[in-house]
């Protein structure tokens, strides 16, 4: 009876030592495969069969929310507001303090660094409480963060609000490819789903899935995946990025920090003049100066036609080798 009694205690824990290498070896599976590419999806597409959707235009509502601080509002966030915020179909300023006359909304969290994730928790959850069904997608960006909201919404209506998809710049935490997050400077974007599921599975069954600290967009990508959301990879069909990470002059010529390029999960392969997709979503490390001329070039400058000779070929990436020179980077390391 005895040895009966071992040998059933021991088949017990093969039984559930099984059951765990197989739930690791899912989850690796699924970290591998399920991080879906566009580039094989063409660009623009339609996405029209959403009954709930208000724009009336066929694309999806967006919901835009800057992460600022009360001592920021007029440094940086006032510009965001300013320029291109008014292209969201609802934009928030999420702050530890409530302004009525800018107006931001009071989370009632401790300011500072160290406490960002503290802030975004708060923020999701304020959002899903009260503008889940106002939107069918919430971006996340920063102060010094400039979004180009018409070609997100293109971009965007291929999909479907109610699929647990996140989307944004991808990178590898620490370089492992099995860590993978959205850069949080270039917009986090987040369908209704996700929301949904980061608040009410995340936040709610996890309690330790997001602590306070630094780092809240690779947390947020933890909680995320934790809730069974899925990153969608936002390469063009040439393999160019729609969010880039940093301002454009960094992808044009090239001189990018080697912690970018370890984590980037694209590796920065693209530089100079057909760096980025010609239809981008995000740019980041934006001044306030350049979120007006961004705004300048992007809204208010038409061409009456391109006059530019064929036989002129393409323009050529002559700065491309001479920014590379490390001369170059020392006198231009504010960007």
């Amino acid at each position: 009876i005895t040895l009966s009694i071992v040998m059933n205690k021991r088949t017990r824990v093969s039984i559930i030592l099984g059951y765990v290498l197989c739930f690791n070896a899912i989850i690796i599976v699924i970290e591998i495969m399920t991080i879906p590419s566009t580039a094989s999806k063409p660009f623009p597409f339609s996405y029209d069969n959403r009954s709930d959707n208000k724009t009336g235009d066929g694309l999806p509502r967006i919901l835009c929310w800057i992460m600022t601080s009360p001592g920021d509002l007029m440094r940086r966030t006032r510009h965001v507001q300013n320029t291109w915020a008014r292209h969201c179909d609802i934009d928030l300023y999420m702050s530890s303090k409530e302004n009525k006359s800018f107006p931001t909304i009071g989370l009632n969290v401790t300011e500072g660094r160290s406490h960002i994730s503290m802030k975004a928790k708060a923020s999701w959850t304020y959002i899903y409480h009260n503008y889940i069904n106002k939107a069918d997608y919430f971006v996340k960006v920063d102060p010094d963060s400039f979004l180009i909201v018409e070609n997100l919404k293109m971009y965007l209506s291929r999909y479907n609000p109610d699929e647990p998809s996140f989307y944004g710049h991808v990178l590898n935490l620490r370089g492992n490819p099995f860590m993978k997050y959205m850069s949080g400077g270039s917009g986090l974007i987040l369908s209704r789903e996700s929301v949904r599921r980061l608040v009410t599975i995340g936040f709610k069954n996890f309690t330790k899935c997001m602590p306070d600290g630094e780092g809240e967009d690779w947390k947020t990508a933890h909680c995320l995946r934790i809730a069974g959301c899925i990153p969608v990879t936002s390469l063009d069909e040439k393999g160019r990025e729609r969010f880039l990470a940093y301002h454009p002059k960094r992808y044009l010529f090239g001189n990018f920090p080697r912690t970018y390029l370890k984590a980037d999960d694209n590796k920065a392969e693209i530089k100079g003049m057909d760096c980025c997709s010609e239809y981008p979503v995000a740019y980041h490390y934006v001044s306030p100066e350049d979120m007006y001329l961004f705004y300048y070039f992007i809204y208010q400058v038409k061409l009456h036609r391109n006059m530019a000779r064929t036989d002129a070929g393409p323009v050529k990436d002559y700065l491309l080798g001479e920014i590379d020179h490390p001369s170059w980077h020392k006198r231009h390391s504010d960007t």
